[in-house]
């Protein structure tokens, strides 16, 4: 009965992700509860299946000695709630009983489903709210007003990877399916997260050259995705809010050295951003400057550069790596790095594309998104990360699943 609760609420918490991201935290406690009473751990003959476990931990033990240096000890204690998944969710997904390839494929269903739902939901807000004003709000935060653009764009991203890759994931009709992956290839173009953008692009290409290769219906799916680039390339060329990004992007690069201190547009700012954090990780290269003192130090640097409009809006490091260099210094950075990479090592067969593509998605976003410094981003990427590797480990034939 208690492994069925369990996974009834696993099953609520990937369906939630893209849709009520406050209601995350409260379904881990819930969760973890659950699982004392229901715990048997899953035992390995190989090393290498408990390696991301042990780095996931020695990563949360370098968060915490962080607070030891620290002088804001608040701001350091929500920084480890934060990351607290890092502990937590790992050794929930060391249960036993939890998973089997049926299983595997319902909570990666949710997860799916949750996506397109949300999609729909904000797209048809959207819609009445041009109806009835009379103004847009099918572009960026104005689509998404709770909830950071990135991460829905991520989740979408992933959710596209699954539908690509597993055979009937959520419907056996292939004009269904189609609709599905339609619907959130808009959806991620319209939240004009640039990487993601990008990144969706190199997702496409990538899935079109393998999947030609083993499709008897060649002919069925270059029409398909003939049809996809038309009504992308449409939209690309009536939406010019997102080119416009894409400009703006390319201008900050371009005139990197003549960048107006009071500017707070995203592109100029990271910049600014990555040249203070940079020279503090540099004046603190071994130990940071401690879990609850980095933007707080942060800002501090923004005031001595004259950085104005950053300045108040306090924005962090918007890199990962360099957030957790600067908090805990480069060893702790390169050891999340090691973490990231990790199953990238191990596991280099093309069967396991689809931990591939995660892992190598988040790791762009945390090249220009502190990803690991909200929930949003931390129990996302570490119970999918988890979720995919306990099914490489339980030996679960990932053909039979994955194509």
């Amino acid at each position: 009965m208690n492994t069925k609760l369990l996974f009834y609420n696993l099953m609520v918490l990937c369906f939630i992700f893209p849709i009520a991201p406050k209601l995350i935290p409260f379904l881990l406690v819930i969760i973890s509860i659950i699982s004392l009473f229901n715990f048997k751990i899953e035992k390995y003959k190989e090393l290498k299946y408990y390696l991301p476990f042990t780095f996931s931990i020695l990563f949360y033990v370098f968060c915490i000695a962080g607070l030891i240096w620290s002088t804001d000890i608040y701001s350091g204690i929500k920084h480890l709630e934060i990351k607290l998944s890092f502990l937590v969710i790992p050794i929930i997904l060391l249960n036993k009983n939890l998973i089997s390839e049926n299983k595997i494929i319902h909570l990666l269903q949710a997860f799916t489903i949750g996506n397109f739902i949300a999609a729909i939901y904000a797209l048809t807000i959207a819609a009445f709210t041009y109806l009835r004003d009379g103004v847009n709000h099918f572009t960026y935060t104005l689509l998404s007003p709770n909830f950071h653009p990135t991460y829905l764009s991520i989740y979408a991203l992933f959710a596209l990877v699954l539908l690509l890759n597993i055979n009937h994931l959520i419907t056996k009709s292939r004009t269904l399916k189609m609709i599905v992956i339609i619907v959130l290839v808009i959806w991620i173009l319209l939240l004009s997260s640039k990487i993601n953008i990008a990144l969706l692009f190199v997702l496409l290409v990538i899935q079109l050259t393998i999947t030609l290769k083993s499709s008897k219906n060649k002919l069925m799916l270059l029409s398909w995705s003939a049809v996809l680039s038309v009504l992308i390339a449409a939209f690309l060329f009536l939406n010019t809010s997102i080119t416009e990004r894409f400009k703006a992007s390319f201008n900050a690069i371009k005139h990197a050295n003549i960048i107006v201190n009071k500017e707070t547009e995203s592109n100029t700012a990271r910049i600014l951003v990555w040249k203070s954090a940079i020279d503090l990780v540099i004046s603190n290269p071994v130990i940071g400057v401690g879990t609850g003192d980095v933007n707080n130090e942060l800002v501090k640097e923004y005031e001595k550069r004259s950085y104005i409009g950053i300045k108040e809006k306090r924005l962090n490091a918007h890199n990962q790596f360099l957030q957790t260099a600067l908090a805990t210094g480069i060893p702790s950075a390169l050891l999340l790095f090691i973490f990231l990479i990790i199953p990238l090592l191990l596991y280099q067969n093309s069967k396991y594309r689809i931990l591939h593509y995660f892992i190598i998605v988040f790791c762009i976003n945390g090249l220009v998104e502190s990803t690991f410094e909200n929930q949003a981003g931390v129990v996302f990427f570490i119970f999918f990360y988890f979720l995919l590797l306990r099914c490489i480990s339980n030996k679960i034939e990932l053909n039979n699943i994955f194509r």
